[in-house]
């Protein structure tokens, strides 16, 4: 017969707690995004997912398609927070980009093209200490 070890429980336990707390920060963070987007619908549009996935997002539920695009779309707009005032950091995302073959930013997130974005706000931050 086999019985379970002393330290199984606790580590289902831990787990779980850990999972929970997981959930909490990536609640969190779309909370954060949803702000600075001003709404739902703007995050799902932006990053090409129902409306619905949002929403179960906002619940604390995730898919791992969704989370990956949020990671990255986290670290865009920190790094963009550091480079830019607000109001500035907005007409960035939204204005033609020379450091991205005249784009959009947003469209290019939108495209799920994070890496060039971020190399054209690193080329931003660089020429703003030269």
């Amino acid at each position: 017969m086999k019985t379970l070890s002393r330290r199984g429980p606790e580590k289902s336990k831990n787990l779980r707690g850990l999972q929970n707390r997981l959930r909490r920060l990536r609640r969190s963070e779309v909370e954060y995004l949803v702000k600075f987007l001003g709404s739902s619908s703007a995050l799902s549009s932006l990053l090409k997912v129902d409306r619905s996935s949002v929403s179960r997002w906002e619940r604390g539920t995730f898919e791992p398609r969704g989370t990956e695009r949020i990671d990255a779309l986290l670290l865009v707009l920190n790094k963009l927070s550091r480079v830019y005032m607000p109001e500035v950091a907005s007409q960035w995302l939204e204005g033609i980009n020379t450091y991205v073959g005249n784009q959009r930013p947003i469209d290019l997130i939108r495209r799920g093209r994070f890496s060039e974005v971020m190399a054209a706000l690193e080329q931003a931050d660089t020429l703003a200490y030269a």
